[in-house]
């Protein structure tokens, strides 16, 4: 709930992309994986997944913030998977750091791609994911 002082109490799961700190809403995710590059398959200009019975698409976050760093892949990825837009989506990123439930002020700098602004929780500054607005970068429909 909102404070009357512009304030919330929000649940986040931080991680790490690139030189970025990242905050994703708790109630969004569902699951956390790491996911073995080798898996990654194609559709279309899509990366892809198959993925309990599913065909799940990926969105490098890096790719949303303008981080992206295609000379690193690693074996594994690290994926939050959430649905975009009725569509269950993993969203990769660099690492997990933490959970954290407090207390935050969502500031808003302008119209950034993918961001819903930035806070401040366990002491340091991270970028609030805006999933509509990752739905968007990814080309997802929106629903009527």
């Amino acid at each position: 709930l909102a404070g009357a002082d512009g304030t919330e109490r929000l649940r986040l799961l931080m991680a790490r992309v690139a030189a970025n700190r990242v905050a994703f809403p708790l109630e969004e995710v569902t699951r956390i994986e790491e996911i073995p590059s080798a898996r990654i398959e194609r559709s279309g200009p899509r990366e892809v997944l198959q993925y309990r019975g599913r065909i799940m698409p990926l969105v490098r976050i890096g790719d949303c913030l303008g981080e992206s760093r295609p000379d690193q892949q690693s074996e594994l990825l690290r994926v939050v998977v959430c649905q975009l837009r009725g569509t269950q989506t993993g969203l990769v990123i660099d690492e997990i750091e933490d959970i954290f439930e407090e207390t935050v002020r969502v500031e808003r700098f302008g119209n950034e791609r993918c961001l819903a602004g930035a806070l401040v929780a366990g002491g340091q500054v991270a970028d609030l994911l805006d999933l509509e607005r990752i739905a968007d970068f990814a080309g997802f429909q929106r629903r009527t």
